[in-house]
């Protein structure tokens, strides 16, 4: 073989590695472009502490709510309310002590006609009254027939209460004493002065009225005689 047959040889050998790297190089520089770089090595992290719980903030208690006042336009009152006008009417039962000058006494058992009393308080506890009251009985009269004979005082009064329950009152005034002028018109009854002491105690005692039963005395000089009238009345009394 000569000289360039022996360098033809390996040159037909090489020709095809030739093509086949020119082939490969595009397709690798292509491959290298798609892929990734590799991220750099890096030092470990010291794992994460962690978060402490998250601790529910809780709001002060509201104070409860105050009710409003409602304020009323009067005084609750649980017992009686003593003040301004006051009317009382009262009836019942009667004893008369009759002392004639120069004569014989007696004691005559009748009827304590109506009583009424009007007036106002000044006080709560205190009051000022016109009052009319008395003491009657029956009897025979001046023409021998059954007639009435009252014992009748009319004057003023202070009434002083002493508790819900218990009052008393009296005072001064003018006495009349004779037969009823409703059934005698004709005749005059006696005239002369006289006073009314009272002590009463209230059974029912509410805002604005009272129920009562009292005893009242009515001493009287007449020209003539003496009488003292005694009465024991259910009473009621407006305030």
């Amino acid at each position: 073989m000569t000289l360039r047959g022996r360098m033809r040889a390996p040159l037909a050998l090489l020709s095809p590695l030739f093509v086949v790297s020119l082939c490969a190089s595009p397709a690798l520089a292509q491959g290298q472009e798609g892929l990734s770089p590799l991220p750099p090595p890096s030092a470990s992290a010291p794992p994460a502490t962690p978060a402490p719980p998250a601790t529910p903030s809780v709001a002060p208690a509201a104070p409860p709510a105050t009710p409003p006042v409602i304020e009323s336009e009067e005084p609750v009152v649980e017992g009686p309310l003593r003040q301004g006008f006051t009317l009382e009417l009262g009836l019942g039962a009667a004893l008369t002590h009759v002392s004639p000058e120069g004569g014989t006494s007696e004691t005559r058992f009748g009827l304590a006609p109506l009583s009424m009393s009007l007036g106002g308080f000044i006080t709560p506890d205190i009051a000022l009254l016109a009052r009319a009251a008395g003491t009657s009985y029956f009897d025979k009269g001046t023409n021998g027939d059954t007639t009435q004979f009252v014992s009748a005082f009319y004057g003023g009064h202070l009434q002083y209460w002493f508790s819900d329950r218990f009052m008393m009152s009296g005072g001064p005034g003018f006495m009349l004493f004779g037969e009823n002028a409703f059934l005698a018109p004709s005749k005059k009854p006696v005239t002369g002065y006289g006073a009314s002491v009272r002590a009463g105690y209230a059974v029912l005692a509410i805002k604005h009225h009272v129920l009562r039963f009292a005893v009242e005395l009515f001493p009287a000089h007449f020209k003539g005689a003496t009488v003292l009238g005694s009465a024991l009345n259910f009473e009621w009394q407006y305030f």
